[in-house]
């Protein structure tokens, strides 16, 4: 609609109507504008127009009609602003209710890897002591305290009990291969638990032969020299 236009109480009217309206009385002129405001209620007489401002009634009756659709259609457009900004929301709280989910479910799922990955390790321990108690026990009782992160490392991989490793170490120190030379043929720790030398014979009479090494081991030679043939010749 072209023109200037003014808002009374809901009513959206030109200024052209104010100005061909000029002749109305202000009787007229009130009777006009109440009139279009109970268009607005749904409730208007037409039989309240008595004098000159009959003429006017198919204009206000139109501004009226027009309003109402500009409103309606106000109204629509909100209310689809106001869906689109639930949907986004929802989707944006289902989304970190999905992502809550998932770090839900993956912290259940290390607890579970945890437990699980716990009680192989701590499957070293009989008496459910846990393994780093286990681990300490096995430390103290080793004579060579070398490489202590490589024998905890070692150790959370061994899945026999601590009792058979200790059992196991008390026969292997009494042996030859332990004792001679201040104890320089002892494996590293890591090494004796990588290579399962807890299942090696453990016979306190045998004097011959050098200890077993892993070469694979960087802490399994210290670098003296191997006397073993001249124990061989003394034998």
């Amino acid at each position: 609609m072209a023109g200037e236009e003014i808002r009374i109480s809901g009513i959206m009217l030109h200024k052209s109507l104010i100005d061909d309206a000029a002749l109305l009385t202000d009787e007229e002129f009130g009777r006009l504008v109440r009139y279009g405001l109970h268009l607005l209620k749904g409730d208007a007489d037409p039989s309240a127009l008595t004098g000159e401002e009959r003429l006017f009634r198919p204009l206000i009756e139109r501004y009226v009609t027009e309003d109402n659709e500009r409103y309606s259609k106000v109204v629509e457009k909100r209310a689809e602003a106001a869906r689109k900004r639930w949907e986004s929301r929802n989707k944006d709280m289902q989304m970190h209710a999905n992502a809550f989910t998932c770090i839900k479910c993956n912290a259940n799922d290390a607890n579970t890897n945890t437990n699980t990955n716990t009680n192989i390790s701590t499957y070293v321990d009989i008496n459910n002591i846990t393994l780093a108690q286990s681990f300490a026990r096995f430390w103290e009782a080793y004579p060579k305290k070398k490489g202590k992160a490589d024998a905890e490392k070692a150790f959370k991989k061994v899945k026999v009990p601590v009792e058979d490793l200790l059992q196991a170490l008390e026969k292997q120190k009494k042996t030859a291969d332990w004792i001679r030379e201040n104890g320089r043929f002892i494996p590293y720790p890591a090494t004796w638990l990588n290579g399962k030398r807890w299942e090696d014979d453990a016979d306190p009479g045998r004097l011959s032969g050098r200890a077993y090494v892993d070469i694979s081991d960087p802490h399994a030679y210290d670098g003296e020299e191997d006397k073993s043939e001249e124990l061989n010749s003394w034998i």
